[in-house]
């Protein structure tokens, strides 16, 4: 049944995953208006619930967290760029020490991946130091390879090649790892 659903919503149904145009959605394509709102609500009831996300348990606290930041995201109801600086700032602070677990989580995977793009050097060099010893586990979990592609996303980016020489390394290393890896991880072999 849940499955069911996931198909209408994205649109498809008419057999081949394709919208009317013909071909299928694939990537970063426009999401509907009330897509962003529905993960936030499904969040919150599942909270509810007591259903804190699938893969890695945490705790209550953490989650509601990770609630209320994807929720002020989305509003993105920051008055200056200072106070939305601080706001990253304080969130990722709370992941510290917790990396590889909250990234293995279905909701604050979710909610660190929509983040992550608006972290400093600091933070995504602290993530993929946390991610290193872990990093073949992480890009087979269904939840914490989407924050590994993210972040391996982020670190490519033309910026950080001139302006870190330390993350444009760990992005050097680890996508060799995951070039050299990558029939296991599509193949699951």
């Amino acid at each position: 049944m849940q499955l069911k659903e996931e198909v209408t919503e994205s649109g498809g149904g008419g057999g081949s995953g394709a919208p009317k145009g013909g071909r299928p959605k694939f990537g970063n394509t426009k999401r509907k208006s009330g897509q962003k709102s529905r993960l936030l609500q499904k969040a919150k009831k599942f909270a509810k619930q007591g259903r804190l996300g699938r893969g890695f348990e945490v705790d209550t606290e953490t989650y509601n967290y990770f609630v209320q930041v994807l929720e002020l995201w989305q509003k993105n109801a920051f008055e200056s760029d200072e106070e939305r600086e601080t706001f990253i700032t304080n969130s990722f602070a709370q992941t510290e020490g917790h990396e590889v677990n909250y990234s293995s989580n279905q909701l604050t995977s979710r909610v660190i991946e929509t983040i992550l793009p608006s972290a400093s050097e600091e933070v995504l060099l602290r993530f993929g130091t946390a991610f290193g010893p872990s990093l073949r586990t992480l890009c087979s979990d269904p939840f914490a390879s989407h924050v590994v592609e993210k972040l391996l996303e982020i670190a490519s980016a033309e910026k950080w090649a001139k302006e870190s020489p330390k993350l444009t390394e760990w992005f050097r290393q680890t996508a060799r790892f995951v070039l050299n890896n990558l029939e296991e991880f599509t193949f699951g072999k």
